[in-house]
């Protein structure tokens, strides 16, 4: 069971508990039962839709009417990309339940004969837009018409568009399938690749080393050699050693103690001569 943040205000001071997240449901006593127009004194109205959620847009300073049964579970749905910073409320009468980083808050009434007609505020400061929502709650009395939910809009914003959402939906799933048929493109890639160089892979026993230093591992692709030794240092000169004994200068490079001798592998009668400093250490195949 995943816990819940509440947060409350009472007589000045912030409360902070944890309680069991609730389950979203739809609060209608009566399916046919349809949301009135809640625009009424200070509070902002808006045309009633024919469902049991109401949207209506955001706009600063505006307070939202609901009306609650007592007990009964009531979600607002905040702005997209939005969630809960703060939540203040009278936790004598109301509950104001989220999770960290949710959009949903739950509201519900607490209480039954008692807290019917009564009525508070719900405040909520939102991340990372800082919007301030402000929430008249009323319990009224069970069997009484009311909405399942309240969602809160931004005016215009492509976010909360229907048809841009479903298109984001389709996008995803689709960028979903896009990354997972790469992903298995590029594991099959690398197996073929892994199955090439083991096959083309000139194993460690097949060489011999000596001299001032451990040389822990030599291995070869047929076209790189990696020379593994425990005190590798980027200052070290390796020279290549042909069958009559002249050396030239080859290039490496140093990777987690690992020197990448670049486009040089050694044919019986070579070898490699390593020199770190006053050591010296050397390489050749057995």
């Amino acid at each position: 069971m995943r816990t819940a943040i509440l947060l409350a205000r009472s007589n000045g001071a912030i409360l902070v508990g944890v309680g069991a997240v609730l389950t979203f449901v739809s609060v209608g006593r009566d399916a046919a039962a349809r949301v009135r127009d809640h625009g009424k004194g200070d509070v902002a109205g808006a045309a009633v839709p024919s469902t049991d959620t109401v949207r209506l847009p955001y706009s600063r300073g505006k307070v939202y009417q609901v009306r609650l049964l007592p007990g009964a579970p009531f979600a607002l749905e905040l702005p997209a990309g939005e969630s809960v910073k703060n939540l203040w409320f009278d936790n004598r009468w109301w509950a104001a339940e989220t999770t960290p980083g949710a959009s949903r808050v739950f509201l519900r009434a607490i209480g039954a004969s008692d807290v019917v007609g009564r009525t508070g505020f719900v405040h909520i400061e939102t991340d990372p837009s800082d919007l301030r929502l402000s929430v008249r709650v009323e319990a009224v009395q069970d069997g009484a018409e009311v909405s399942a939910a309240l969602e809160i809009y931004v005016e215009g914003s492509a976010l909360n568009d229907p048809a841009q959402r479903q298109m984001r939906k389709t996008m995803d799933r689709e960028m979903v399938y896009v990354q997972k048929h790469a992903e298995e493109a590029a594991r099959a890639e690398f197996e073929a690749w892994r199955k090439s160089a083991m096959v083309n892979l000139r194993g460690d026993e097949a060489y011999d080393r000596g001299g001032d230093f451990r040389i822990n591992r030599v291995v070869d692709d047929h076209v790189q050699t990696f020379i593994t030794t425990s005190n590798a240092s980027d200052t070290a000169v390796i020279q290549f050693v042909d069958k009559s004994g002249h050396a030239e200068l080859v290039n490496y490079e140093l990777e987690n103690g690992t020197y990448v001798v670049q486009n040089k592998v050694l044919r019986p009668g070579e070898k490699f001569r390593l020199v770190l400093g006053k050591e010296q250490g050397w390489v050749a195949l057995k």
